[in-house]
């Protein structure tokens, strides 16, 4: 019933926040790296540098979901 689905969608939560945690250029977890690095280093990391990974990461993100939605879709069809 209700219960099963509050938890299932309690549980998807709390995998979407872990994966979100990976540092990954493009992810939340690239941000808190960053962070990191620069708290450890008391110098801000190049502004290109990030700019660049983050766009080339969420490309990658990007890409990644078109080829799993379309093995998806021949999945379903085939």
């Amino acid at each position: 019933g209700s219960c099963a689905r509050g938890d299932y969608d309690k549980d998807s939560d709390i995998d979407i926040a872990i994966m979100n945690l990976i540092p990954f250029p493009g992810l939340d977890g690239w941000q808190l790296l960053l962070c990191i690095i620069e708290s450890i280093t008391k110098k801000p990391a190049n502004k290109k540098f990030k700019s660049y990974a983050s766009m080339i990461g969420l490309g990658v993100l990007l890409v990644l979901g078109v080829v799993l939605i379309v093995l998806d879709i021949i999945r379903w069809v085939g």
